[in-house]
């Protein structure tokens, strides 16, 4: 997402079909600065939300770190880290949950992470009080990681949005810089898709896979082979400016930036409001509808949407709240 602030060019304006789903006045939440990314975590009782917050703003103090929220009462928790590298630093980016080896696991893209130009995926033991470091994955294909998605063997899935250069010549002179990774979960990595114009939220229902693009006008769906590869291509919604992809209740959320010019501005200025939308999408047709959507005077810049028990819950990239929205 970082460098999606910098694109420029071939802007446009969006609108979808189908009838927007009515929800009632939402509720703010107090977070971290910059929460851009959400997952349900389900392994404790009642399940939460883990979100991740990461400093997007020259004038904001410092941080990074990942907050757990409780879905019943909405009380926000710092999630403590322990046994991490010495001289790491989190500035987390998209994240992943996914039981893999009888435990549940939180897998988390961070970027300089060693006060330089590192990019990391990192990956954690999830408990109820703590998150316990277990392992990091380095790799030079991991360019410009932006989201992931972890299958249930520990294999994963990573979304390079840019080729990694400097950002102004990526988007002027590279602009389908964008690829897929995919790290087998024991040592071997490969590119898996490329010539992708911003490749952004990406997410798995079974043996398919999903890649959401901010410019390349689609989310597009895949099949996942044996030995992680993707083949058979095809255009599964057409609409552009996506976010973050979820898989909620067998269905995909995802976050769509409606205009892509006041969303630049936005980010240049939180005085500058950025609309969006979040869409609920059927896997297997495309079809779609609106769950919330705003002008941005409530909440703008809507990085990621997810769907539990009636709530339409929305992150956003740089102000340290994210919205719940009633739509049942």
């Amino acid at each position: 997402m970082r460098r999606y602030l910098f694109i420029v060019a071939l802007l446009g304006f969006f609108s979808c079909k189908k009838e927007v789903h009515p929800v009632k006045q939402p509720l703010k939440i107090t977070t971290g600065y910059g929460p851009e990314d959400m997952v349900l975590d389900e392994s404790t009782s009642p399940a939460r939300i883990l979100i991740s917050c990461n400093t997007r703003r020259a004038y904001q103090p410092l941080e990074g770190e990942i907050y757990a929220m409780n879905t019943e009462n909405n009380q926000l928790v710092l999630l403590p880290r322990e046994g991490e590298p010495e001289g790491l630093t989190l500035n987390p980016h998209g994240i992943a949950i996914q039981k893999v080896d009888g435990e549940v696991r939180l897998y988390v893209i961070s970027h300089y992470s060693f006060n330089d130009s590192t990019n990391a995926v990192l990956k954690y033991k999830i408990e109820a009080d703590k998150l316990i470091f277990e392992d990091i994955y380095l790799h030079p294909l991991l360019v410009s990681p932006n989201a992931l998605t972890v299958m249930p063997e520990g294999s994963f899935y990573v979304s390079n949005d840019d080729g990694g250069g400097d950002v102004v010549v990526e988007q002027l002179f590279n602009p389908l810089g964008g690829t897929v990774v995919y790290f087998d979960g024991s040592e071997n990595w490969r590119k898996v898709e490329e010539y992708i114009r911003f490749s952004n939220g990406i997410c798995t229902i079974g043996k398919k896979l999903y890649l959401a693009t901010s410019r390349n006008k689609g989310v597009f769906v895949y099949d996942i082979q044996a030995e992680g590869s993707l083949t058979n291509k095809q255009e599964l919604c057409n609409l552009d400016g996506w976010d973050n992809l979820r898989v909620c209740e067998g269905k995909i959320i995802g976050a769509r930036h409606t205009d892509q010019a006041k969303f630049i501005a936005h980010s240049l200025s939180e005085k500058s409001i950025s609309p969006w939308a979040v869409y609920e999408i059927e896997p297997e047709n495309g079809d779609y509808r609106k769950l919330a959507e705003n002008d941005g005077s409530i909440i703008s810049g809507v990085s990621s949407g997810l769907v539990y028990k009636g709530n339409v819950y929305v992150c956003q990239i740089f102000e340290p709240f994210i919205c719940s929205y009633y739509y049942k």
